[in-house]
């Protein structure tokens, strides 16, 4: 897995966008347990203290829209959350429209990443 994470990620490139899914399913109170994804939180998180510059993951399953600055469930995984990435979460709703999530690249300004959460209404 890190092996082409790697690759795709490692200094010098810029900017690192990262693609993922759901970190992990049920409720730690109920003892679920949050592995599913260790190998590659730890690597991302990694990977992104050590890059200056932003890193943005963008995932979605079962979620609503949300954009989380520093991904706080790292800490699910006992990872210290970086500030560098953010993590937008798109929608998989279909209760009243649809919705996609339009991503920009633009390496010119610091920000580097933008989005916008698109919707289409539906029939």
């Amino acid at each position: 897995m890190s092996g082409e994470f790697d690759r795709q990620c490692a200094p010098p490139r810029q900017p690192c966008l990262a693609f993922g899914d759901g970190g992990g399913r049920g409720d730690r109170a109920d003892g679920a347990s949050f592995t599913a994804h260790t190998e590659f939180v730890n690597r991302l998180a990694e990977l992104a203290a050590g890059f200056d510059g932003p890193v943005v993951l963008v995932s979605g399953d079962s979620h609503d829209y949300r954009v989380d600055v520093g991904v706080p469930w790292f800490t699910l995984y006992g990872v210290t959350p970086q500030p560098n990435i953010t993590q937008v979460i798109v929608d998989r709703s279909l209760e009243d429209d649809a919705d996609w999530l339009r991503l920009h690249v633009d390496p010119s300004p610091p920000e580097v990443f933008s989005w916008q959460q698109v919707f289409v209404p539906l029939p």
